[in-house]
């Protein structure tokens, strides 16, 4: 969508730009699904004796601080455009923060499902890491195009 300036000249709109959250926003979803159930499978069957609970909550928070994270970028690109890339930088940082937290504060609170819960987190934090570099990298090339 375009709008006229009053010297004629054309202005473009913020639709014109690739829409950053909902496309994340569906796509994570989707990942957060598949991944999740493939994933529960194989924790189920090699740490039958853990709760699911903390496996759930190992998808919740990926999901949860993903949004965050590009609502955040979001919210930069519109702001200020010249600092999105530090800005990005600086959410992967500080969710990577809160994952090492959030992994020792459960382990503390229940050390007979440590082992169990720290491989599958680090599992999916690997995997959400990549999903996002690609997901970022991809957005990156269709807006300088």
């Amino acid at each position: 969508m375009c709008r006229l300036k009053p010297n004629g000249g054309k202005e473009t709109d913020e639709v014109d730009q690739p829409r950053l959250l909902p496309n994340y926003l569906w796509q994570s979803a989707l990942l957060t699904l598949v991944a999740g159930a493939a994933g529960s499978e194989v924790y189920v069957r090699l740490c039958p004796d853990n709760s699911i609970a903390g496996f759930v909550g190992i998808l919740m928070f990926f999901f949860l601080t993903g949004v965050i994270m590009v609502a955040v970028t979001d919210l930069s690109r519109k702001k200020a455009p010249a600092r999105t890339a530090q800005v990005y930088l600086l959410t992967k940082g500080v969710r990577m923060i809160l994952a090492v937290v959030a992994m020792a504060a459960y382990c503390i609170g229940r050390t007979y499902e440590a082992k169990g819960f720290l491989l599958a987190s680090v599992a999916y934090y690997l995997i959400y890491l990549i999903y996002d570099s690609w997901f970022f990298a991809h957005y990156g090339r269709r807006t300088t195009k």
